[in-house]
């Protein structure tokens, strides 16, 4: 029996949203076999054809670039090895691109894939929740139901970020899944949120505005109550009003009648200062974890006459010294300013300003016949931008689960790119 290799990668891909599960590892052996199948069943004509791809070239030069800081700046052994095979994940893109380029089937099955794994999440992280323990007998961690995560605390961050596929795919294929298509985004958002990640559940909700706006099956107002029922239930729970409220509530503290952040405010004091130091090119990927221990913050409050403002001011400038590092600064353009530089930021703020071209043209390209198809595209195009918004707390950008998930909807966005210019 001759295996067939396309056969081969088709297989893998489907299973990685399953292997993202386990961690890191996984997605990281499926990936380097896929690249190996790739060039093994590629001419050097095909391989040149594909990497002459737009997106591919730019992450490419990005590729380049961040290789040179990394060698320039030599932070760490750490810092050159993610440098230097950062690579794979572009490459991963490009094998994506073309799968779902020639592929019909494939995307369905896709599609049913993630639709097993959001249902499973939202049964056992309900049970989870109910019972303390999900099916698995896995423990809630922190009033925070986590699922097969463990401690791990992503069961959002994982949702959210393959949300974009999953609703895109919906869209197209619907049909087939009938009436269960209007109570399965609710169900997802549900989940996502009682995950307890805030920034998940604000990019959820992002995307829940973006579909209210844009899609015109027969029964909107269905998926509209679904997802009003689905909030309004989560919300008077007490597991998330703790999260949600009660814990926000905490990340700020008054002083002088200013509230001022009290868990970020180090990270992006630390994040200026090694930016200030290194403007241009920045300390290198995977450096502000170890820039931060030698950064100099000079935090000092205004001088008040209260002896408890004085008590605060005292204890809140030793607080934001003393958490002034982390493995990442928590946002993404204080990761690429402190690491990469203004010349980092210029690629960071170039992609947005490219994909909100592209999205804008597409959405006026097809105002008129807005079907769920396009909608779908637009969905996808828009994906990088939703699922790591840049205003919001992040994880960092160059953690390698992260950069599978990214990659994985990058290559959906390549192809939605693809779409839109026929």
């Amino acid at each position: 029996m001759i295996l067939n290799l396309e056969d081969v990668k088709k297989s893998l891909l489907l299973i990685f949203p399953i292997a993202l599960i386990t961690g890191p590892l996984i997605p990281e052996v499926i990936i380097f076999f896929l690249i190996l199948i790739y060039f093994y069943s590629n001419s050097k004509r095909q391989i040149i054809t594909d990497f002459q791809n737009k997106i591919f070239i730019f992450c490419l030069i990005f590729y380049a670039y961040i290789l040179l800081v990394s060698l320039i700046n030599f932070t760490s052994q750490k810092s050159i090895i993610n440098s230097i095979s950062f690579i794979r994940f572009p490459i991963f893109s490009l094998i994506i691109y073309k799968i779902l380029k020639s592929d019909e089937i494939f995307k369905q099955r896709f599609l049913y894939i993630l639709l097993a794994i959001f249902l499973f999440f939202f049964v056992d992280s309900s049970i989870q929740i109910l019972l303390k323990k999900n099916i698995f007998g896995l423990d809630l961690i922190a009033n925070r139901p986590s699922s097969l995560f463990g401690d791990e605390l992503i069961l959002g961050s994982y949702l959210v970020k393959l949300s974009p596929i999953l609703f895109a795919l919906l869209l197209v294929f619907h049909h087939k899944i009938n009436k269960a298509f209007y109570i399965i985004i609710p169900i997802s958002i549900f989940t996502i949120l009682i995950s307890g990640e805030r920034t998940a559940f604000i990019t959820s909700l992002l995307l829940s505005v973006f579909l209210v706006l844009f899609i015109k099956f027969n029964k909107k107002n269905l998926f509209v109550i679904f997802t009003i029922f689905f909030l309004f239930l989560t919300f008077n729970t007490k597991i998330v009003q703790d999260r949600y409220i009660e814990d926000i509530s905490k990340k700020f503290l008054k002083y002088n009648n200013i509230y001022f952040p009290y868990e970020y405010t180090g990270f992006i004091l630390s994040s200026f200062e090694q930016f200030k130091n290194k403007p241009i090119i920045g300390g290198g990927v995977r450096s502000f974890r170890v820039n931060c221990e030698n950064t100099l913050l000079d935090f000092k409050l205004k001088d008040t006459n209260s002896e408890f403002e004085k008590r605060f001011k005292k204890k809140y400038e030793k607080h934001i010294i003393d958490a002034k590092c982390s493995t990442h600064p928590h946002n993404i353009f204080l990761e690429f300013a402190s690491e990469l530089g203004s010349i980092g930021l210029l690629f960071l703020i170039f992609k947005f300003i490219y994909i909100f071209k592209i999205a804008l043209k597409y959405f006026f390209k097809n105002r008129i016949m807005y079907d769920n198809k396009n909608v779908s595209n637009l969905l996808l195009i828009l994906s990088p931008l939703l699922i790591i918004f840049p205003f919001l707390p992040s994880g960092s950008f160059f953690n390698n689960w992260s950069l599978s998930i990214y990659f994985l909807n990058i290559g959906f966005f390549m192809f939605a790119i693809s779409a839109f210019k026929k």
